[in-house]
Order: C-alpha cells, then structure tokens, then sequence
C-alpha cells in the first residue's frame, strides 16, 4: 500500500533538527509522538533549564577514583511509538575473562536505551554521507576561534558524553539555553573540538557470508545485494523503497582505524615524535648499521645488567629493513634483501616497532554477544606510558554475535596487512612543530595474544627439537593455494592453517606470537596446581578448605593490591589473573602426607581418572620409544600412583612460586632469567616426577619462557594485562539488540573519544593567555585520563604506577592535609628519638640543641618540636601509612632498606630555620623493626607484636611490601611476613 506525500509533514522536534536544522518530514502520527516526548522531556524531574543569556555549567566529578565510560550514549535514526529502554554500565575499572561473580544488586536500576547515545549510529545513517572533505590536521580545532565559554560549554557537553553517560537528549537539555545555534551542538561540539571521530574511523560494509570488505562507495555502485565470491550465498545490504527513492542499508559493518591515521594523530602530539626516540643509548644512533646476529645470552655484554624494556631484549636489534617476502623455488617461502641494503630496522631514522593483540570477549552481560578488537601499541613508546588507553590504537573492532570462521578472520585481515605492507616500506607522517613531513617505517614485532596451540611431549629444554618456523610458513601457503580439503589435510598433519598475517615480512609462527605469562600461567597453570593437583586429589580437603579461608581473610594486604573472593580458598566462582597470582603468594599447605580420599567420593574418582590418565599417557610414551617394550616395565605404568608426600608438594610449590615471581618482575637480567627459569623447569619436572596430571602449557613455561624473557626483555612489558583491561572498558556497553555492527561502531567510536582528549588537552595548553573558562576546561580533561591516579589495584595498575615513578623525579609524595603537631605534646620519649636523628643529620650544617638546653652559640638552632605529620605519602608510587592515623593504617607494614620489615607509627615533614635564612628539610619515619628478615625462599615467621625499640629513618631508606599473616600454632600467636614485591628479581 501506497502513502502520498500529502501525510507527510516537517517535523521540527528535538530529535528530527539533530538530523537536519530544517527537520525531517515524518508522519503525522510521528511528529505527534515526537511532539508528546519533547513535552514529557522537558516536564522529567530534575531536567535543567537555562536562561537564553546564561552558559549552564555542571558539576565536575572530584572522585580519587580514575572515572570509567560509564555508558555509551545511543541514538536512532528509525521511526519508534515507544519510549526509550535504558541500560546500566558496570563501573568497574578491570575487567578479565576470568572476573569474580558480583552479587546480583536488589535495587532496580533505571535502563537507558542504546539508541540514545550521541556514539551510536543505525547501520544506515554510517553510510549517508559518503563524500566527505578532507581536514588540515595541522590546524587548531574551529572551536578555538570561539569564545572561551563557549568552548568551555563545548567541551563539558563532550565529556559528560563521552565519560559520564549523558543521553543525547539530556545533552540537547544543557544546550537549550544557548544560543539558536548551539541548540543541536551535541554532535557538533565534538567536531569544533577537533575530537570527531568521522575523519579517523573508516566504515566498510560486509558480506555477512563471507566477510569481504567492501568500501562505503561501493554501496551505490553494486549491481546486486548478492556476494560476487564464488560460492557465497551471503547478502551485502537490504533495500528499503522511501518516498524520494531506495536506501541502501548494509548487513554488517565493521569500523576500522587505518594504522597510518592513528600514528598521525600521535606525530601531530608535541614531543611525541621525541620520546620514541628515548630508548636510544649511545651505540643505537640512527644510521646504516647491520642487524645484530648475536641471540640467546651471547646478545648480551653484561648478564648481570637487568633489562627494563623490549627494548632491551635481543630480538629489538636484530629486524631487518629493506625485505620483502618471496618464493623461493616450487615452495619454500623466505624474506628477501632484494636491495641487499642489510640494514637494521631500528637504526632507521624513525623505525616504530609495533605489538599487537587480537582477542575475542563477551561485549555483554547476561547475553551471548562475542566481539573481537585488535589492538596495537608502539614498542618504540617508554613503558611508563605504553600501556595507557590514551597511547593504546584499536585497529579494528570484529562485529559479533559469533567468532568469524579462519576464512571471515583473513578477509577483514587483509585490510590491515595491505596497509602494514606499505607502512614497512616507509611512509610520511607530519610532525609537530616540522615543517615538513618525516619517513617513518612500521614494523609489527610481536602479537600477544592469550594461549597458543602447541605440541609437545617433554619437559626438558635439553633434548627438545624445535620446528624451523620458515617450514610451518611454506605449509602455510601451501594451504593458501590448494582446495580446502588438502588445506584441511595440511592443518590435520603439519598442523597449520593460512592466515593473512604470513604475508608480512618479519612475521613468523612460534617467533612472533607470544607465550602469555597472564593467561598460560596464572589464568592456567596456577588454577591447574590449586584445584586439579591439590584439590580434587584430596590433599586439600574440607576442613583445611576452611582453614584456608580463614587464614585468607586474616591476611593484612598491601593497599595496592586487588583482594582476593572468599571462594577462591574452595577453587569455585571467577577469579581473576592477578587474585590467582596474589594466591600463589601465601598458599601453604601442612608438611606431611595427604590421607587417600575417601572411597565413593567426588575426590576419588578425581584422583583415579587422572592417574588412569596419567599412565595412559606413559604407556604411550614408552611404547613410542621403546623398540622391545617388556612385560614388566608395562606392568610397572599400570600400578603407578601419585605422590601425596604434602613436603615435597610444599618444596614444590615454594621453589616454584620463587621462580614465577623472577620471571615476573619488573626488571630481569639474563642471568635472572636463567635462575627463575630454572626454578620453574625442576618445580613442573619434580610435579612430573611425582606422576601429576600437567597441561601442556606447563611444558611451555618450562622450555619456551626462558628464551622468550631473553628474546623480549621483562614480561611486564609484553604481557595481555592492558589488553584484557581494554577489553573490560569496551564490555561495558550494552547490546540492546543491536547487531549487524552497530554496537561495534559505538564501541569504536567511544575508545577513541576518549584517547582524541590528549590531543585537546595539547590545544588548550598551548593558547598564550588562557581564559577562566579554558583553565576549567583543562582541569575538567585532565582529570578524566588515567595517567596521574595515586591510587592503584590489580596487576597492570600498580605496573603502570611503577613505570610511571620511574620518570618522576619527586620520588616521595605526600597527601594533602598534613596536621601541625608538637612532638612534646605527642607520646613520651617521641621528642628525643627525632631531635637525636636531626641532630646527627644536620651536624655539617648547624648545631641544633633541645628545646630546654641553654647555648653560648650564637650559630646553634633550637629545635622547637614542630613537624608535619602526614597520614600517608607515595613512594615510587606505593602507599606507606602512619599506624596513628585512620587513614595510614591500612599501609603501615613495610620494608626497609631491601628486606627488613618494620612497621610505620609517623611519618613526619621538619624545616628548621638558619641564622642565614636558610631553611634544612628532613622527612623521616618512626618504625620498629621485626625480629625476624624475611628470606627470597622461606617467609619469615616471628612472635606477634614482638617489635624492636622505635627508631627514625629516612624515607628513602623504605623499599618496598609484605603480605603480613596472623596465625596461630601451639596456643602461640605469630606473624608470617611474606614479600609482595614485582619490582626486582630477590
């Protein structure tokens, strides 16, 4: 049935002048129901209303916590006669595969629809407006022309949009008082700020078959909705007759960031450019220079120098420039020199080494929807601030429900390939404060991506056989070029499929994709020792359960660290990477033999299907190497149990947590490596030993890591913390019901909105006078990025915490209200301690006397008794607290000068005045010692509260924290210090 145009009509609602300032012709019975929501909109309780004359200004949120995109704001360009839905967020700031259960909250919350977010776009309205004019990214956003209110105005629309989820029409709400033009400014703020991310993010359309990519103009141009690939049945877009012709809407979107784009935006930062040059020492200065040839320990000059970064690992110097991958011969594969230039990567003037991660995560709560996102980060980047969101490129985000075939996956992946291709041949990227634009080349250097496939059958590095890589790579192409049943045939035998990344230079199988200390070992292996070895085999069993629980809940934790459910004592619910790493830390287990499980039990048949399996698994072995196989020896393997003894479990598990925490460390020399290593290999081959049930990835940590820490450098610095934690921020919006890419797009566009702050921020703080507003709207942005919180929990917060204190020079600081207080009027005894510390410290300088002492020296000072206590201070980004004040308790153990614990009663700032007016400064700490020193291996144990007399010391000398544990043996209560400490290797 026909409509004429006669029942149509301009509606100008708020809704419809967003689209256009002129309206949208609707129905009649639309504007009607757009006109009653305008009315119920601006009679909601609580909706602001301005004054035409006045700027409105929102609070800004001074919470300590970094703030989270909270929601992402929606909006639909369909015609609906139903109200918005809403949704909720997670304001959580970590977010793992592996996160613990939250109890389900009673109070009913408020739903807000996803086509009410300013991000979202229907899957039509991406592909309007497919010509679109090319900005001048070396100008000043237009908003900078305008008056600073107005600005100011602009940016506090943009960041309530961005960060606090502000609806579309509650944005349009804060903007009704302005000016006629600024009505519809939701949208338009973000583009005179220059954070609009239309000239960033590109949109192509799928099919939803096959997903090939096709360009945003070719949607006009197909003669057919049908795939052209042979043997594709999929569909491209719909069509939809309107009163003015056909729209043209496609199936699936997916939105993609062009590496090049993303560079630019960072190029065009001030000192950007600059601080990828900082890894640099002397003997790396750009120029020809040949690749490095040395690998494994022979790269290094000096095995007792930690290494820090990637940078130092060996693999950083040994990429080549100037290849080009080929064939050579009927089906060996290798990179070419083809100029024979034989010139190092990173000699190169501006040679970037990327990393990147491709994982696949729930983007909802309580549904099925699985996305995918593509990350890339620049190793070239200093630690401190690589891992921020802000330094962080998504590259492409995977449109969902379901995971793409091997086949969808290369076809959206040769996308990027063709574009890392050219950028490792060189391209130009224009550089703040240059006049003209510089080369760079881009080289990906290693993918980080959760577990890996393997296939291995030892434990023992010294007798395994590694695959040449180049020989999987000929496979590979093999696979490439063949019919897909001998393609299956090669991934059955060889076991390697074709992927779209093979045709890179520099990317091979097993060099470049990483082993993940995250996933393979605490997300793995840990999870492995506590509820398959020690739990379902009974050697933890109900009332030690119990005991565990209780002893974990007693333990007094550094303030830094994330704590861990009370379920994890019974291995049950989800726990994260980093609560399964804190457990490995204080997990004690008593030191004799575990009585058998009881028969009939859950335990026992635990027990019997993995020793069935187990000597499965050695009769295998032995059949496959035994030429002549006797009777006895078989007979042997069918008899063999595993080893209960609790001490040589206990011995196990202490030699290997100790290497875990080297291998984990913040720094590591190649030494290091070795040792930590080490202690890993004789933990898994001694659990091996005792005939355990391992999965594979334990063969992983005990042959690969080693080679791997020498090839990378410290694992802090490639491992998937940041990554998942990105995933954690992008599986906070909500699908609503929205699929064919449109939540994907919304998720693209929200990470970049809030990364694109950095670059304004830049552009405030470079106007000459700044105005009131300007200074507010710079505090407003500052205090939305993640880079100066004092505060940190989890493992990649307190890893960044500690990169970052590595470039500040005020390695001390303390927190913001200080109490004024007379050391005489404090505890007996408090006086003297200090002024007998004072004056031996001042000694060089003054001579400093007590406040009852009579001096004939003009020179002498007296020293009054006035300090500064402080509750807490920051040191190299931990928390040390006072044990007097409230808010110093929680961090009042520590360690002092490397592995003494002591525990913290002040903390005190005092100036003294010279004759000369000059003024000496001092910060000091009163303490008492422990009895005991915490040793690498064993923790220290010692009678609880038994403390040394009080002394002071200086600041500087606290180096670190413990994990402090309260127990009770013999009707005696004790402490158990055990050191949580990922900065060094001891």
């Amino acid at each position: 049935m026909t409509r004429s145009d006669a029942q149509y009509e301009w509606c100008k609602c708020t809704e419809c002048r967003l689209k256009d300032s002129n309206g949208v012709k609707q129905m009649k019975r639309t504007i009607k129901e757009h006109q009653r929501k305008d009315l119920r909109n601006s009679l909601r309780p609580g909706a602001p209303t301005f004054a035409p004359s006045s700027l409105p200004i929102p609070a800004s949120s001074t919470e300590d916590c970094a703030p989270v995109l909270q929601s992402a704001l929606f909006s639909s360009d369909e015609e609906s006669d139903e109200d918005d839905d809403t949704v909720n967020y997670a304001a959580g700031e970590e977010s793992d595969d592996d996160e613990p259960e939250i109890p389900e909250v009673t109070e009913k919350i408020d739903e807000q629809d996803i086509r009410s977010d300013p991000l979202f776009r229907p899957l039509g309205a991406i592909f309007d407006n497919l010509e679109g004019g090319e900005k001048d990214e070396d100008m000043a956003p237009s908003a900078f022309d305008d008056h600073p209110a107005i600005r100011n105005a602009y940016i506090r629309v943009f960041v309530a949009a961005a960060f606090d989820g502000m609806t579309r029409q509650a944005a349009s709400s804060m903007l009704a008082g302005f000016k006629i033009a600024l009505e519809s400014a939701v949208a338009q703020s973000a583009d005179r700020l220059g954070v609009c991310t239309d000239d960033l993010i590109t949109y192509l359309f799928l099919c939803n078959g096959c997903w090939k990519p096709h360009l945003r103009h070719e949607l006009t141009q197909l003669p057919s909705p049908h795939c052209d690939e042979p043997e594709c049945t999929g569909i491209l877009y719909t069509l939809k007759r309107l009163v003015d012709g056909e729209k043209r809407t496609p199936t699936l979107t997916l939105p993609f960031v062009p590496p090049e784009k993303a560079l630019q935006r960072m190029a065009l930062q001030p000192g950007k450019v600059d601080q990828w040059q900082k890894w640099r020492g002397p003997e790396d200065i750009p120029g020809i220079r040949e690749p490095s040839a040395l690998k494994g320990y022979a790269a290094f000059s000096d095995l007792d120098k930690p290494m820090t970064d990637i940078t130092d690992g060996w693999r950083w110097r040994t990429i080549q420039a100037g290849l080009e991958r080929r064939r050579n011969g009927k089906w060996e594969i290798r990179d070419v020199d083809v100029h024979e230039l034989n010139q190092q990567f990173v000699a190169l003037p501006n040679g970037l080494i990327l990393q990147i991660n491709i994982d696949w995560f729930q983007a909802v709560k309580g549904g099925n929807h699985s996305t995918g996102a593509m990350y890339a980060t620049v190793g070239n980047t200093p630690r401190s601030s690589r891992c921020l969101r802000e330094e962080t490129m998504l590259l492409i985000i995977f449109p969902g429900p379901r995971e793409p075939t091997q086949e969808q996956f290369n076809n959206v992946m040769r996308i990027c390939v063709k574009h890392f291709k050219s950028m490792y041949n060189g391209f130009h990227l224009e550089v703040h404060g240059k006049p003209t634009p510089d080369l760079f080349h881009v080289q990906i250097g290693s993918d980080a991506s959760d577990l890996i496939a393997m296939d291995g059958d030892a434990f023992d590095s010294t007798k395994l056989n590694q695959r040449d890589p180049w020989r999987y790579l000929k496979y590979a192409f093999r696979a490439r070029d063949t019919s897909p049943e001998i393609a299956e045939e090669i991934s059955r035998r060889r076991g390697v499929r074709w992927s779209a990344m093979d045709e890179l230079v520099n990317w091979l199988p097993g060099v470049t994709n990483l082993f993940d200390l995250m996933h393979a070992v605490s997300l793995t292996i840990v999870k492995h020792i506590f509820r398959e070895i020690f739990q379902k085999n009974g050697l933890v069993d109900t009332d030690a359960s119990d005991r565990l629980e209780k002893f974990l809940e007693s333990l007094i934790w550094p303030v830094s660290v994330s704590r861990m459910p009370p379920s994890i004592a019974r291995g049950t619910g989800s726990i994260k990477a980093d609560q399964w790493r804190s457990l490995i830390t204080v997990l004690f287990i008593p030191n004799n033999d575990a009585k058998p499980s009881a028969p009939n039990t859950k335990n026992a048949a635990a027990q019997a299907q993995q020793e069935k399996l187990v000597r499965a698994r050695m009769r295998e072995n032995y059949l496959a190497k035994t030429s002549n196989p006797t009777e006895a020896e078989l007979e042997r393997i069918n008899t063999i149990q595993m080893n209960r003894s609790l001490r040589l479990h206990y011995e196990n598990l202490v030699q290997f947590t100790a290497g875990i925490r080297i291998i984990s460390s913040d720094t590591i020399s190649p030494n290091e490596v070795k040792r930590g290593c080490g202690a890993v290999q004789r933990s898994i081959r001694a659990w091996a030993d005792m005939h355990c049930h391992l999965v594979p990835y334990f063969h992983y940590a005990a042959v690969h890591l080693e080679e791997q820490l020498l090839r990378y450098g410290p694992a802090p610095g490639w491992w998937t913390f940041p990554y998942e934690r990105n995933n954690g921020f992008l599986g906070r919006f909500n699908h609503n019901g929205h699929s064919g890419g449109e939540l994907e797009g919304t998720m693209m566009r929200g990470w970049w909105k809030t990364t694109l702050i950095q670059d304004l921020i830049a552009h405030l703080e470079s106007i000459p006078n700044p105005a009131t507003e300007d200074v507010d709207s710079l505090n407003v942005l500052k205090s939305r990025l993640k880079g100066d919180r004092s505060e940190r929990h989890g493992t990649l917060q307190n890893y960044i915490a500690r990169a970052q204190a590595g470039k500040n020079s005020q390695t001390v600081q303390y927190s913001r209200f200080p109490k004024i207080r007379r050391l005489r009027e404090m505890e007996a005894g408090l006086y003297q301690l200090i002024f007998e510390y004072l004056r031996d410290l001042w000694a060089s300088e003054t001579t400093l006397i007590a406040d009852v002492e009579m001096s004939n020296n003009k020179t002498a000072r007296t020293f009054s008794g006035e300090v500064q206590s402080f509750s807490h201070i920051w040191i190299d980004r931990r928390r040390y607290g006072a044990a007097t004040q409230q808010r110093g308790q929680k961090a009042q153990y520590a360690y002092i000068d490397y592995r003494n614990p002591v525990r913290i009663h002040h903390i005190f700032s005092i100036e003294q005045k010279l004759v000369d007016g000059r003024k000496l400064k001092a910060s000091c700490a009163v303490v008492s010692r422990f009895w005991l020193r915490t040793s690498e291996l064993e923790p220290g144990m010692q009678n609880a509260e038994c403390l040394k007399a009080r002394e002071v010391v200086n600041l500087e000398q606290l180096s670190g924290q413990f994990v402090l544990a309260p127990i009770t043996i013999c009707k005696r209560n004790l402490w158990i210090t055990i050191a949580y400490d990922h900065v060094g290797t001891r």
